[in-house]
């Protein structure tokens, strides 16, 4: 099992408000009026490259040519669903495996939520998502302390999901370092 660290490092402070201008954003969801909304939402937080497709395969030929920081995952869609797209995602075979991503969706079930970070989802949000809460939730993220590990096709953050693989010296780290990100809370 390999260990890694990554954080996102490419945000301007400009009177104590977090502005996003280095980052890059690629939404995937086949509600057009839902990403209509989140690309608005991102060019007021002064984001410049942001990204969008309503097909999830079309997403993942999208990430092999350019890259992308965070990716905002619907996860009920039509075809190839937000789980696939991150069973695809998350494999050591993907240059972008290691790309933040918030599954934001209507599906709030405790099932999907648990899934969804199992499958290496950083966090989680509820639509509607309004600009306050997008807005601090792409701050946390930025500050979220990120674990990666690659065991066996894996490759993502280190997840709850992980724990039956993990050694107990490891687990022991992995809870006294906080490395299970979002799903410490």
């Amino acid at each position: 099992m390999n260990y890694g660290n990554n954080q996102l490092g490419c945000v301007v402070a400009q009177d104590g408000i977090m502005v996003f201008t280095d980052l890059s954003f690629l939404i995937i969801d086949d509600n057009t009026s839902v990403c209509q909304r989140m690309k608005d939402m991102l060019r007021a937080f002064g984001v410049h490259e942001v990204a969008s497709t309503c097909q999830s395969r079309r997403a993942l030929d999208m990430l092999a040519h350019s890259r992308v920081d965070i990716i905002l995952l619907d996860w009920i869609m039509s075809g190839f669903s937000g789980a696939q797209f991150l069973r695809e995602l998350r494999t050591v075979h993907n240059a972008a495996a290691m790309s933040h991503v918030i599954v934001v969706t209507g599906y709030t079930e405790r099932l999907g939520i648990i899934e969804a970070a199992f499958l290496g989802a950083d966090m989680i949000l509820s639509k509607p998502v309004t600009p306050q809460v997008f807005y601090e939730k792409i701050c946390n993220l930025i500050h979220l302390k990120r674990t990666f590990i690659q065991v066996d096709e894996y490759l993502g953050p280190l997840t709850l999901g992980h724990v039956d693989i993990l050694s107990d010296a490891d687990l022991e780290r992995a809870k006294r370092e906080n490395l299970f990100g979002m799903l410490a809370e």
